[in-house]
């Protein structure tokens, strides 16, 4: 695991409403560092990406996130 000091390096999936939520409570903690996003729609990923601090914004998500991106991921995809 690439853990940055103490910080744990988070990918998130789909940059939509519903994950907004969870990142205001993310950005709360200091053991998380928001790493990449991705999302369909490359200018939400890259609005979340700068509202948040993420480090990376991807159009579409690798499968999955390297190690190198990322040791978690939170997937706000909607249920097929």
């Amino acid at each position: 695991m690439n853990v940055q000091g103490d910080r744990v390096r988070l990918g998130v999936i789909g940059c939509g409403m519903v994950s907004d939520s969870y990142l205001q409570t993310l950005q709360r903690f200091d053991h998380v560092a928001f790493a990449a996003c991705a999302d369909m729609e490359p200018d939400r990923a890259r609005r979340v990406a700068a509202e948040y601090g993420f480090g990376r914004a991807c159009s579409t998500k690798p499968e999955p996130f390297p190690d190198h991106l990322a040791e978690g991921e939170l997937d706000h995809l909607p249920p097929i």
